[in-house]
């Protein structure tokens, strides 16, 4: 079976590798901004009147029109433009929040997987206060606890996990410049509303089929985002469709995620507090079965940062200090 984080690279790339032009001789969907209607009243009422201004310096009737056509267009672009990248910045300004430090913060994460009816939960704690051979505890797998050699090996595994996790977060654009770009390839709708006293906004991004070269086809899909009082409160994906890869060899039958967030400290921006994933796929003709993963996050609680634990604060000496040691 296909590694899951191996998967979870084919979904990014529908979204990141052609949004970002990665691929070379990719098929994407014209952009939403450049879609213009050449029949609408206003459309043709704007080309008349910019027709009627070139006439009057001299030109034909058909070179005036056809020119008028084109300059127009271009106005509408730039203007359509302009307004996809108003309506997105402040999602992305929610977005670019997250990605800023908030110092050390231990947690317990709870992940339950169904495959085809069979259930497993492992529990883990992560603590930065501690080195990092012991940053990751296996709590519990299954209700049972681990013994001194199964911690060992599972701290040496998750650690190396989490490292390259890390190093792939590294290298890709932080996920608001992904954004900014993503939206102009997009039908980017916004939606504002009120539930009591939060100030909600629905940003909801669908993008049409994408073909990769070397990879394969993407289905139609949707992204959104649901924001509470400026700060991200849900963000979802999913695919509307089946995806073929690879020629063939790898199906993906259907995807679709969801991430909640919670506020911890009203001086951070939220914490991730559940993620759920479904999906179904196969490869070689190897069908992977239903697959559900859920991720809780709990017990936030901020902890010195371990490189911080021995530092030395030199100050004003005091008699004590220099009295001799009899």
């Amino acid at each position: 079976m296909l590694p899951f984080l191996t998967f979870r690279n084919f979904v990014r790339a529908s979204w990141c590798g052609c949004a970002l032009g990665f691929f070379a001789g990719c098929t994407v969907p014209q952009a939403a901004y450049r879609k213009v209607d050449q029949d609408s009243p206003a459309f043709k009422q704007a080309v008349a009147v910019e027709a009627e201004k070139r006439q009057a310096r001299g030109e034909s009737q058909s070179a005036a029109e056809k020119a008028a056509a084109k300059t127009v267009s271009r106005r509408v672009v730039q203007e359509q433009k302009a307004t996809v990248t108003r309506q997105v910045t402040p999602l992305v300004d929610v977005l670019s929040a997250l990605e800023k430090p908030r110092g050390c913060w231990a947690y317990t994460c709870t992940t339950t997987t169904r495959h085809d009816g069979k259930k497993s939960v492992k529990v883990e704690r992560y603590d930065p206060f501690q080195p990092e051979a012991r940053l990751w505890t296996l709590v519990s797998l299954d209700g049972k606890i681990p013994d001194e050699a199964e911690q060992a090996s599972y701290r040496e595994r998750r650690l190396r996990a989490w490292k390259k996790t890390l190093a792939r977060s590294e290298a890709r654009r932080p996920k608001s410049e992904q954004l900014k770009r993503r939206a102009l390839y997009t039908e980017l709708k916004v939606e504002q509303s009120a539930v009591e006293d939060r100030a909600q906004t629905t940003y909801s991004l669908s993008r049409d089929r994408i073909a990769v070269p070397l990879i394969g086809d993407f289905p139609p899909s949707r992204e959104t985002y649901l924001t509470e009082n400026d700060a991200l409160a849900r963000q979802t994906l999913v695919y509307l469709g089946s995806a073929s890869l690879l020629a063939g060899t790898m199906k993906i039958n259907h995807f679709d995620s969801q991430a909640d967030y919670v506020i911890v400290d009203p001086a951070l921006p939220p914490f991730t507090s559940k993620t759920i994933e479904h999906y179904r796929f196969s490869l070689l003709a190897k069908d992977s079965g239903e697959i559900e993963r859920v991720k809780v996050y709990t017990d936030y609680r901020r902890v010195k940062c371990y490189e911080d634990r021995f530092e030395t604060r030199i100050g004003a000496p005091t008699m004590s200090d220099v009295v001799p040691d009899n």
